[in-house]
């Protein structure tokens, strides 16, 4: 498919736009909500995974951007702040199963009310149908990096 130079232009503008709005995302909600917890953007995202089931180191890994070193760090650093713990998978002596603790519940519960007014205000003044297209767009995108040859 040949583009056209300012299609070409465009689209890299886009992507630039993406880069510099998911940093700032990062920093607001790391700032304005996660701190008050000990936590960041990236282990609050480990600890929603975890708490949907994603339990696993292979799990997490799929949805949450990093090495498999990183996600260790991520697990480690809460599971130090008793957010979750790890147990041995019975099945698999190799790898671990992680999950939530009562604190880590706690946490979520906390954080939930203000992660969402925090969200709330960020959209504030978009129509449905714009976050919908947005979300389209946005969920594309993800679908074609997962399966880039």
């Amino acid at each position: 498919m040949n583009q056209t130079l300012e299609q070409k232009s465009l689209n890299i503008h886009i992507v630039e736009q993406l880069f510099t709005t998911v940093a700032l995302l990062k920093k607001s909600g790391d700032d304005r909500v996660f701190k008050k917890f000990g936590l960041t953007t990236s282990l609050f995202a480990t600890l929603t995974k975890i708490a949907a089931g994603n339990n696993s180191s292979t799990k997490l890994q799929k949805y949450i951007d990093g090495t498999p070193a990183s996600i260790t760090q991520k697990l480690k650093q809460l599971e130090k702040k008793g957010i979750i713990t790890r147990r041995l998978n019975k099945d698999d002596k190799r790898r671990w199963i992680f999950e939530i603790t009562e604190k880590g519940y706690q946490t979520l519960e906390e954080i939930q009310p203000i992660y969402e007014a925090q969200v709330a205000a960020l959209f504030e003044g978009y129509e449905d149908t714009t976050k919908n297209n947005f979300l389209a767009v946005l969920k594309g995108l993800e679908e074609r990096l997962r399966f880039e040859p």
